[in-house]
Protein backbone atom coordinates (compact mmCIF):
# COMPACT_ATOMS: atom_id res chain seq x y z
CA UNK A 1 0.00 0.00 0.00
CA UNK A 2 1.06 4.09 -0.89
CA UNK A 3 1.28 5.84 2.13
CA UNK A 4 2.70 9.81 2.31
CA UNK A 5 5.89 9.97 0.90
CA UNK A 6 8.86 10.64 3.61
CA UNK A 7 11.95 12.83 3.53
CA UNK A 8 12.93 16.15 2.73
CA UNK A 9 10.81 16.91 -0.40
CA UNK A 10 7.76 15.61 1.10
CA UNK A 11 8.09 17.98 3.94
CA UNK A 12 9.12 20.98 1.40
CA UNK A 13 5.68 20.41 0.25
CA UNK A 14 3.68 20.12 3.21
CA UNK A 15 5.37 23.70 4.14
CA UNK A 16 4.55 24.80 0.42
CA UNK A 17 0.63 23.88 1.05
CA UNK A 18 0.74 26.03 4.04
CA UNK A 19 2.18 29.12 2.63
CA UNK A 20 0.04 28.45 -0.21
CA UNK A 21 -2.84 28.77 2.81
CA UNK A 22 -1.50 31.21 4.29
CA UNK A 23 -1.31 33.64 0.79
CA UNK A 24 -5.09 32.16 -0.36
CA UNK A 25 -5.80 34.06 3.57
CA UNK A 26 -4.32 36.97 3.20
CA UNK A 27 -5.91 37.35 -0.27
CA UNK A 28 -9.50 36.78 0.67
CA UNK A 29 -10.25 38.80 3.38
CA UNK A 30 -14.18 38.97 2.23
CA UNK A 31 -13.83 35.23 3.38
CA UNK A 32 -12.65 35.80 6.67
CA UNK A 33 -16.33 36.89 8.65
CA UNK A 34 -17.90 33.63 6.53
CA UNK A 35 -15.35 31.16 8.35
CA UNK A 36 -15.80 33.00 11.57
CA UNK A 37 -19.64 32.33 11.04
CA UNK A 38 -18.96 28.91 10.73
CA UNK A 39 -16.88 28.73 13.85
CA UNK A 40 -18.87 30.31 15.97
CA UNK A 41 -22.21 28.15 14.40
CA UNK A 42 -20.26 24.85 15.06
CA UNK A 43 -19.65 25.98 19.06
CA UNK A 44 -17.62 28.69 18.89
CA UNK A 45 -19.43 31.05 20.21
CA UNK A 46 -19.28 29.23 23.46
CA UNK A 47 -15.60 30.12 23.80
CA UNK A 48 -16.25 33.52 23.57
CA UNK A 49 -19.67 33.39 25.73
CA UNK A 50 -17.44 31.62 28.65
CA UNK A 51 -15.54 34.35 29.75
CA UNK A 52 -18.16 36.73 31.11
CA UNK A 53 -20.36 33.75 32.31
CA UNK A 54 -20.59 33.43 35.69
CA UNK A 55 -19.72 29.58 36.55
CA UNK A 56 -20.22 27.73 39.24
CA UNK A 57 -17.33 26.90 41.74
CA UNK A 58 -16.63 23.22 42.06
CA UNK A 59 -18.12 23.50 45.47
CA UNK A 60 -20.94 24.68 43.93
CA UNK A 61 -21.02 22.50 41.04
CA UNK A 62 -20.69 19.63 43.80
CA UNK A 63 -23.97 20.84 45.82
CA UNK A 64 -25.90 21.75 42.76
CA UNK A 65 -25.53 17.94 41.14
CA UNK A 66 -24.04 15.62 44.02
CA UNK A 67 -27.34 14.46 45.01
CA UNK A 68 -28.74 14.29 41.60
CA UNK A 69 -25.53 11.49 40.44
CA UNK A 70 -25.64 9.91 43.87
CA UNK A 71 -29.04 9.42 42.93
CA UNK A 72 -28.64 7.95 39.14
CA UNK A 73 -25.36 5.93 40.17
CA UNK A 74 -27.77 4.20 43.78
CA UNK A 75 -31.43 4.44 42.35
CA UNK A 76 -31.11 5.06 38.27
CA UNK A 77 -32.63 8.05 36.83
CA UNK A 78 -35.91 9.40 37.98
CA UNK A 79 -38.30 10.05 35.66
CA UNK A 80 -38.27 13.77 35.93
CA UNK A 81 -35.11 13.87 35.20
CA UNK A 82 -35.51 11.45 32.11
CA UNK A 83 -37.98 14.12 31.28
CA UNK A 84 -35.94 17.57 32.11
CA UNK A 85 -32.76 15.45 30.20
CA UNK A 86 -34.94 14.71 26.52
CA UNK A 87 -36.21 18.25 26.47
CA UNK A 88 -32.52 19.34 26.81
CA UNK A 89 -31.57 16.67 24.23
CA UNK A 90 -33.72 17.99 21.99
CA UNK A 91 -32.98 21.68 22.16
CA UNK A 92 -29.45 20.58 22.00
CA UNK A 93 -30.06 18.62 18.63
CA UNK A 94 -32.23 21.83 17.40
CA UNK A 95 -28.98 23.61 17.79
CA UNK A 96 -27.04 21.09 16.35
CA UNK A 97 -28.49 21.10 13.45
CA UNK A 98 -28.89 25.14 12.93
CA UNK A 99 -25.51 25.29 13.63
CA UNK A 100 -24.25 22.30 11.05
CA UNK A 101 -26.80 24.20 8.24
CA UNK A 102 -24.93 27.61 8.76
CA UNK A 103 -21.35 25.70 9.08
CA UNK A 104 -21.94 23.90 5.86
CA UNK A 105 -22.94 27.33 4.04
CA UNK A 106 -19.55 28.98 5.39
CA UNK A 107 -17.94 25.67 4.11
CA UNK A 108 -19.22 25.62 0.53
CA UNK A 109 -18.43 29.53 0.13
CA UNK A 110 -14.60 29.46 1.64
CA UNK A 111 -13.68 26.73 0.27
CA UNK A 112 -14.97 28.17 -3.12
CA UNK A 113 -13.29 30.76 -2.49
CA UNK A 114 -9.81 29.26 -1.56
CA UNK A 115 -9.82 26.67 -4.67
CA UNK A 116 -10.48 29.08 -6.89
CA UNK A 117 -7.31 31.28 -5.61
CA UNK A 118 -4.70 28.24 -5.56
CA UNK A 119 -6.16 27.31 -8.82
CA UNK A 120 -8.62 29.51 -11.06
CA UNK A 121 -9.08 26.23 -13.42
CA UNK A 122 -10.41 24.21 -10.44
CA UNK A 123 -13.86 22.80 -10.85
CA UNK A 124 -16.00 24.09 -7.81
CA UNK A 125 -19.35 24.72 -6.62
CA UNK A 126 -20.48 26.49 -3.38
CA UNK A 127 -24.02 28.35 -4.48
CA UNK A 128 -26.27 25.73 -4.51
CA UNK A 129 -28.98 24.02 -1.94
CA UNK A 130 -27.71 20.55 -2.92
CA UNK A 131 -23.79 21.48 -2.09
CA UNK A 132 -24.89 22.90 1.06
CA UNK A 133 -27.24 20.15 1.85
CA UNK A 134 -24.58 17.14 0.99
CA UNK A 135 -21.81 19.23 3.26
CA UNK A 136 -24.43 19.47 6.19
CA UNK A 137 -25.05 15.51 5.61
CA UNK A 138 -21.51 14.84 5.73
CA UNK A 139 -20.88 16.97 8.82
CA UNK A 140 -23.96 15.14 10.89
CA UNK A 141 -23.05 11.73 9.54
CA UNK A 142 -19.77 12.80 11.09
CA UNK A 143 -21.04 13.46 14.51
CA UNK A 144 -22.29 10.12 15.17
CA UNK A 145 -19.21 8.20 16.10
CA UNK A 146 -18.67 11.36 18.57
CA UNK A 147 -22.30 11.12 19.56
CA UNK A 148 -21.81 7.25 20.27
CA UNK A 149 -18.48 8.14 21.85
CA UNK A 150 -19.72 10.97 24.40
CA UNK A 151 -22.98 8.21 25.09
CA UNK A 152 -20.45 5.56 25.68
CA UNK A 153 -18.05 8.21 28.07
CA UNK A 154 -20.91 9.48 30.15
CA UNK A 155 -21.68 7.04 32.30
CA UNK A 156 -18.03 6.72 32.91
CA UNK A 157 -17.89 10.50 33.52
CA UNK A 158 -20.48 10.08 35.98
CA UNK A 159 -18.93 6.81 38.09
CA UNK A 160 -15.83 9.01 37.88
CA UNK A 161 -18.12 12.18 39.70
CA UNK A 162 -19.91 9.95 42.03
CA UNK A 163 -16.19 7.81 43.19
CA UNK A 164 -14.49 11.62 43.66
CA UNK A 165 -17.90 13.14 45.75
CA UNK A 166 -18.29 9.91 47.94
CA UNK A 167 -14.40 9.54 48.73
CA UNK A 168 -12.12 12.21 47.42
CA UNK A 169 -8.85 11.63 46.07
CA UNK A 170 -7.19 15.26 47.56
CA UNK A 171 -9.60 17.57 48.42
CA UNK A 172 -6.69 20.51 47.42
CA UNK A 173 -7.46 19.77 43.79
CA UNK A 174 -10.72 20.99 41.84
CA UNK A 175 -13.60 18.50 41.62
CA UNK A 176 -13.25 19.15 37.76
CA UNK A 177 -9.38 18.32 37.58
CA UNK A 178 -10.10 15.24 39.85
CA UNK A 179 -12.50 13.46 37.65
CA UNK A 180 -10.48 14.47 34.72
CA UNK A 181 -7.75 13.26 36.04
CA UNK A 182 -9.44 9.54 36.80
CA UNK A 183 -11.42 9.67 33.35
CA UNK A 184 -8.52 10.91 31.77
CA UNK A 185 -8.40 7.89 29.44
CA UNK A 186 -11.68 8.02 28.80
CA UNK A 187 -11.93 11.70 27.41
CA UNK A 188 -8.99 10.86 25.75
CA UNK A 189 -11.30 8.13 23.68
CA UNK A 190 -14.08 11.23 22.94
CA UNK A 191 -11.38 13.83 22.06
CA UNK A 192 -9.56 11.52 19.64
CA UNK A 193 -12.83 10.04 18.42
CA UNK A 194 -13.88 13.61 17.38
CA UNK A 195 -10.85 14.78 16.02
CA UNK A 196 -10.63 11.79 13.63
CA UNK A 197 -14.12 12.50 12.13
CA UNK A 198 -13.36 16.17 12.20
CA UNK A 199 -10.61 15.25 9.65
CA UNK A 200 -12.83 12.72 7.74
CA UNK A 201 -15.56 15.74 7.43
CA UNK A 202 -13.31 18.45 6.61
CA UNK A 203 -11.65 16.52 3.98
CA UNK A 204 -14.94 15.01 2.27
CA UNK A 205 -16.75 18.48 2.53
CA UNK A 206 -14.44 19.43 0.15
CA UNK A 207 -14.96 16.47 -2.57
CA UNK A 208 -18.22 17.56 -2.08
CA UNK A 209 -17.36 21.28 -3.39
CA UNK A 210 -14.70 20.85 -5.52
CA UNK A 211 -16.23 17.30 -7.25
CA UNK A 212 -19.63 17.38 -6.62
CA UNK A 213 -19.50 14.22 -4.77
CA UNK A 214 -22.87 12.46 -2.82
CA UNK A 215 -22.70 11.96 1.05
CA UNK A 216 -21.29 8.56 0.96
CA UNK A 217 -18.69 8.83 -1.57
CA UNK A 218 -17.44 11.77 -0.26
CA UNK A 219 -16.72 10.47 3.84
CA UNK A 220 -15.11 6.85 2.12
CA UNK A 221 -12.83 9.42 -0.20
CA UNK A 222 -12.05 11.15 3.41
CA UNK A 223 -11.23 8.28 5.32
CA UNK A 224 -9.04 7.19 2.18
CA UNK A 225 -7.35 9.87 2.07
CA UNK A 226 -6.75 9.91 6.09
CA UNK A 227 -5.21 6.47 5.53
CA UNK A 228 -3.53 7.01 2.52
CA UNK A 229 -1.90 10.59 3.82
CA UNK A 230 -1.45 10.37 7.28
CA UNK A 231 0.82 13.13 7.75
CA UNK A 232 -0.73 15.44 5.37
CA UNK A 233 -4.27 14.76 7.46
CA UNK A 234 -2.04 15.13 10.87
CA UNK A 235 -0.21 18.77 9.50
CA UNK A 236 -3.44 20.32 8.61
CA UNK A 237 -5.49 19.11 11.63
CA UNK A 238 -3.09 20.32 14.01
CA UNK A 239 -2.00 23.00 12.40
CA UNK A 240 -5.67 24.15 12.25
CA UNK A 241 -6.28 23.76 15.74
CA UNK A 242 -2.58 25.04 16.63
CA UNK A 243 -3.25 28.13 15.26
CA UNK A 244 -7.21 28.68 16.73
CA UNK A 245 -5.49 27.81 20.20
CA UNK A 246 -2.89 30.15 19.87
CA UNK A 247 -5.12 33.08 18.69
CA UNK A 248 -8.19 32.04 21.27
CA UNK A 249 -6.01 31.03 24.21
CA UNK A 250 -4.53 34.42 25.12
CA UNK A 251 -7.40 36.39 23.75
CA UNK A 252 -10.00 35.01 25.73
CA UNK A 253 -7.59 35.07 28.84
CA UNK A 254 -7.41 38.70 28.43
CA UNK A 255 -10.99 39.16 27.82
CA UNK A 256 -11.53 37.21 31.16
CA UNK A 257 -9.07 39.11 33.27
CA UNK A 258 -10.36 42.60 31.98
CA UNK A 259 -14.11 41.25 32.02
CA UNK A 260 -13.43 40.37 35.92
CA UNK A 261 -11.81 43.72 36.51
CA UNK A 262 -14.75 45.63 35.28
CA UNK A 263 -17.10 44.04 37.33
CA UNK A 264 -15.04 44.75 40.33
CA UNK A 265 -15.11 48.44 39.09
CA UNK A 266 -19.05 48.20 38.58
CA UNK A 267 -19.39 46.72 42.01
CA UNK A 268 -20.36 49.26 45.31
CA UNK A 269 -17.44 51.47 46.10
CA UNK A 270 -16.03 50.90 42.52
CA UNK A 271 -14.55 53.73 40.00
CA UNK A 272 -17.30 54.60 37.50
CA UNK A 273 -14.75 55.98 35.01
CA UNK A 274 -12.39 53.08 35.60
CA UNK A 275 -15.31 50.58 34.41
CA UNK A 276 -15.92 52.80 31.46
CA UNK A 277 -12.61 52.64 30.58
CA UNK A 278 -12.69 48.81 31.20
CA UNK A 279 -15.73 48.13 29.18
CA UNK A 280 -14.27 49.83 25.96
CA UNK A 281 -11.08 48.08 26.14
CA UNK A 282 -13.24 45.03 26.70
CA UNK A 283 -14.79 45.36 23.30
CA UNK A 284 -12.20 46.64 21.13
CA UNK A 285 -10.25 43.17 22.92
CA UNK A 286 -13.47 41.18 22.12
CA UNK A 287 -13.26 42.34 18.63
CA UNK A 288 -10.15 41.88 18.08
CA UNK A 289 -10.39 38.15 19.17
CA UNK A 290 -12.89 37.85 16.75
CA UNK A 291 -11.35 39.28 13.85
CA UNK A 292 -8.57 37.14 14.62
CA UNK A 293 -10.37 34.20 14.87
CA UNK A 294 -11.96 34.76 11.65
CA UNK A 295 -8.36 35.22 9.91
CA UNK A 296 -7.33 31.97 11.91
CA UNK A 297 -10.49 29.61 10.83
CA UNK A 298 -10.43 31.30 7.29
CA UNK A 299 -6.27 29.57 7.57
CA UNK A 300 -7.64 26.38 9.17
CA UNK A 301 -9.91 25.46 6.24
CA UNK A 302 -7.33 27.09 3.35
CA UNK A 303 -4.78 24.48 4.63
CA UNK A 304 -6.91 21.28 4.58
CA UNK A 305 -8.02 22.61 0.93
CA UNK A 306 -4.14 23.02 0.11
CA UNK A 307 -3.64 19.10 1.64
CA UNK A 308 -6.52 18.37 -0.35
CA UNK A 309 -5.15 19.47 -3.51
CA UNK A 310 -2.03 18.46 -3.07
CA UNK A 311 -2.61 15.03 -2.13
CA UNK A 312 -5.00 14.63 -5.06
CA UNK A 313 -1.17 15.06 -7.18
CA UNK A 314 -1.32 11.05 -6.58
CA UNK A 315 -4.72 8.98 -7.04
CA UNK A 316 -6.16 7.80 -3.66
CA UNK A 317 -9.34 5.82 -3.73
CA UNK A 318 -12.49 7.77 -4.19
CA UNK A 319 -10.48 10.98 -3.71
CA UNK A 320 -8.68 10.71 -7.84
CA UNK A 321 -10.00 13.27 -9.78
CA UNK A 322 -10.91 12.20 -13.17
CA UNK A 323 -8.74 12.33 -15.98
CA UNK A 324 -10.59 15.69 -17.41
CA UNK A 325 -9.02 17.46 -14.27
CA UNK A 326 -5.72 16.43 -14.35
CA UNK A 327 -4.57 19.76 -16.09
CA UNK A 328 -6.41 21.29 -12.98
CA UNK A 329 -4.66 19.65 -10.30
CA UNK A 330 -1.36 20.43 -12.54
CA UNK A 331 -2.23 24.22 -12.07
CA UNK A 332 -2.96 23.58 -8.31
CA UNK A 333 0.38 21.82 -7.85
CA UNK A 334 2.43 24.60 -9.61
CA UNK A 335 0.71 26.65 -7.18
CA UNK A 336 1.46 25.01 -4.34
CA UNK A 337 4.84 24.46 -5.09
CA UNK A 338 5.11 28.30 -5.89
Amino acid sequence: MVVDRAGPSASRSRLAAARAASRATIALPASWPVALAGFLARGGIVLFALPVLVLPTPTGLATLFGPTVVSVALNGPDPALVGLAAAGLALATLAVILGTAVGAMSDAAVIAAVAGTLDPTATRSSDDAGTIARIAAVRLVALVPVVLAIAWAGPRLVTATYDELVLPSDVAIPLVLRVAGTAAGTLAVAGLTWLVCEAIAGVAARAVVLRGDGVGRALAGGLAFLIRHPADSLGALLGGLAVLLVVLVPSLALVTLTWSAARDALAPGGEPLLAIILGMALATIWLTALALTAIGATWRSAIWTAVVLRGDRHPVGDMAWPAADRSATDAASSTLAG
